[in-house]
């Protein structure tokens, strides 16, 4: 089973002093499997993949896989910080 967690673009969700900002989920630990379901256009897939590696970096431990149409499988193939896509 998959986590499923809604990620916004923009500023981290702490402070400088470690606590929450008001407005941000608080950082979660647990995570053991991440699902990222990508974008459509090959463009779109590209642009995808820095946070792919900033979820890897979050929660390193986590398996991560990806929700790809066919076209974009083969931007992601390769990638250290992806552990399995899905078609």
């Amino acid at each position: 089973m998959y986590s499923c967690v809604a990620i916004a673009a923009g500023a981290a969700g702490e402070e400088r002093d470690g606590s929450a900002r008001p407005g941000y989920l608080p950082r979660v630990e647990a995570f053991e499997r991440i699902l990222v379901r990508a974008p459509n256009w090959l463009g779109d897939v590209v642009m995808a993949t820095p946070l792919l590696r900033t979820l890897r970096e979050t929660w390193p431990r986590a398996h991560l896989a990806v929700l790809v149409q066919p076209g974009g499988a083969a931007v992601l193939e390769g990638l250290p910080f992806v552990d399995a896509t899905i078609l």
